[in-house]
């Protein structure tokens, strides 16, 4: 599980690459003064997330905006490089077939227990 130093570390690194890769020099004042207060609404959110994820209201949802509300900050997990998972049927059944067969087993092994009995 991540820890909330990580995922606001991991967007600290990510703020501070967009900011050194920003061709644009913040060279007054009222720049900078910008800047420096979207940087912090950005970490605040950031930090607003975190604990949203790592502290989650596990209360039945009380409507669909509440819903919204508590889901939307899990898009931290989402994975963009993720593969498709690939199904092997054949090996589907065959795991089905076994678990069938433990079933018999073990209905006949009741069985058996019963008439002992």
């Amino acid at each position: 599980m991540p820890t909330p130093g990580g995922l606001s570390a991991a967007r600290s690194d990510l703020a501070a690459a967009a900011a050194s890769s920003n061709p644009r020099d913040y060279s007054t004042p009222a720049e900078l003064e910008h800047q420096a207060a979207v940087d912090e609404r950005f970490r605040t959110a950031a930090m607003q997330t975190d604990m949203a994820v790592l502290s989650p209201d596990r209360s039945a949802f009380a409507s669909i905006d509440d819903a919204i509300a508590r889901l939307l900050p899990f898009h931290v997990f989402q994975h963009h490089d993720m593969k498709p998972i690939e199904i092997d049927f054949d090996e589907d059944a065959q795991i089905v077939d076994r678990a069938q067969a433990i079933v018999e087993r073990f209905r006949r092994y009741t069985q058996h227990e019963e008439k002992a009995c």
